[in-house]
């Protein structure tokens, strides 16, 4: 058990890889049988179950969407990789951000917040890219071949989080680091990895169009925010991306190749902050007091303007003063009339004011002007769902798969379409893939099990019921077989 917590504490060192004074030992060339690309994208696909097990996650659509956009745009211009990438957002404020297995990267929404620009958070995900596509998890999967996959996934989550949570159920995470400690004085970490990181993570921000020289003054600021701090206070990222002054000087020296252009933030960006402000606030009435003080102004930029009345009309709404936020969304909408998130808002606004008609006409109009952008899809599933529209909900999420897979919550959706459209079995097979998702192996396979035995529309459906029926008890088995030892 011992040496299974110790190989995985390489695992988690290696996939962070930040440390400026260890270096993995030269353990001779890697071979790609030792974690075959079909084993790879496995434990990405349990590592990301695990981590929804073990944390929250941020369920706001429009926020997951506006990250994953900004991975697409920067490995569009990255080195490919067989697994491709994956991108989550953790509802945690905490300043961090880690690659897992299979190119999966998370980045907190205090990471999100402590960014001054765009391109400064743009910095921080392009050097997490580069650590995949340059392969320096690999060599943690050599030290873990002897592990299972999934007691290999299970364990780099709890790791990962561990730090982050008070939870007794992570406390194995701890007695790993101590009883790794000795191991650790034995292992010399280059700085190679790193250096390579940041100058293909900058080569990254050129091409995608963001300011290369945003990651020092990202790195200098947090170096110069937090070099007096005591332990218990360094941010997350600095714990396991350690900051030095050799390596801040190292950027800013790269970033010298690039001539220096000024880059504005998107809108998005803008309203992606005021979203993630707006969530730490117990009491709004201090906000609306502010905003509609700054809105006054006369000296505001444009942009500006707009994140402060998208700001003021969200507080009214989440405070359900509909008609108060109403105007506000409409006067966005007249400056902005394509705007996602200014549509969203006013759509949303008329569901919870009761003007049921009006918000399905909107999103409807939505679904012309964007039909692949999944938050709208997702709050007018919601939506038709409410007002008991349950064949075009089902409808409106099948169609979307002929653009990209449904998340955990999409699944949720369509499990209640299908349930209330007599789709019995296929409510349940959808509702086994939600819980599926989240981590939860056994309730999948109890909701499996309850299709199984209902009367199913044709051979292929009860064979396809089986057979994932089938490998979830195989890999319930393999999960049991392994903590057990």
């Amino acid at each position: 058990m011992l040496k299974r917590f110790i190989l995985l504490l390489l695992l988690l060192i290696s996939c962070n890889s930040f440390s400026d004074t260890i270096a993995l030992p030269d353990i001779g060339a890697s071979s790609e049988n030792l974690l075959t690309p079909k084993q790879e994208q496995r434990l990405g696909k349990m590592f990301m179950r695990q981590i929804r097990r073990s944390t929250k996650l941020i369920n706001d659509p429009e926020i997951n969407q506006y990250i994953k956009n900004m991975g697409v745009r920067l490995t569009s211009v990255s080195e490919p990789v067989h697994h491709g990438f994956h991108f989550f957002v953790v509802d945690n404020p905490m300043i961090n951000a880690f690659a897992g297995p299979a190119g999966h990267i998370g980045v907190h929404t205090g990471l999100i917040l402590a960014t001054q620009s765009e391109s400064e958070l743009a910095s921080v995900i392009s050097h997490e890219i580069a650590h995949i596509t340059q392969r320096h998890l690999f060599r943690a999967f050599e030290q873990a071949q002897k592990m299972s996959l999934p007691a290999t996934a299970a364990l780099l989550a709890t790791l990962l989080l561990g730090a982050n949570s008070g939870s007794g159920d992570l406390a194995m995470a701890g007695i790993a680091t101590i009883q790794a400690a000795t191991l650790q004085q034995q292992i010399n970490f280059t700085r190679a990895n790193e250096k390579e990181a940041d100058r293909i993570g900058m080569t990254i921000l050129s091409k995608s169009g963001y300011d290369p020289h945003s990651m020092p003054v990202f790195f200098e600021r947090l170096y110069q925010n937090t070099r007096y701090y005591g332990g218990s206070q360094i941010p997350e990222y600095l714990r396991t991306h350690p900051l030095t002054t050799s390596r801040i000087a190292d950027t800013r020296n790269h970033a010298r190749q690039y001539a220096y252009k000024q880059i504005s933030n998107s809108l998005d960006y803008d309203l992606v902050k005021i979203k993630l402000q707006l969530r730490q606030l117990e009491k709004l009435e201090e906000y609306i007091q502010a905003s509609e003080k700054q809105g006054q102004q006369s000296d505001l930029n444009p942009q500006t303007k707009l994140m402060t009345e998208y700001g003021l009309g969200l507080a009214y709404f989440y405070k359900k003063q509909f008609k108060k936020s109403e105007k506000i969304f409409k006067n966005l909408l007249e400056q902005r009339p394509e705007q996602p998130f200014f549509l969203n808002a006013l759509a949303l606004n008329h569901r919870e004011a009761g003007q049921t008609q009006q918000a399905l006409a909107l999103f409807q109009h939505i679904m012309r002007l964007y039909p692949d952008y999944y938050p709208s899809i997702l709050y007018y599933t919601e939506t038709l769902l409410k007002v008991a529209q349950f064949d075009q909900a089902y409808q409106q999420l099948l169609d979307y798969q002929q653009y990209g897979n449904l998340d955990p919550l999409g699944y949720k959706l369509l499990a209640l379409a299908s349930g209330h459209t007599k789709r019995i079995s296929e409510g349940h097979q959808y509702m086994a893939e939600y819980y599926y998702l989240n981590g939860y192996t056994e309730q999948a396979i109890e909701q499996l099990k309850i299709a199984k035995k209902l009367p199913n529309s044709n051979f292929y459906n009860k064979s396809r019921i089986e057979a994932r029926l089938k490998q979830l008890i195989a890999e319930q088995l393999e999960e049991k077989k392994q903590f057990k030892k």
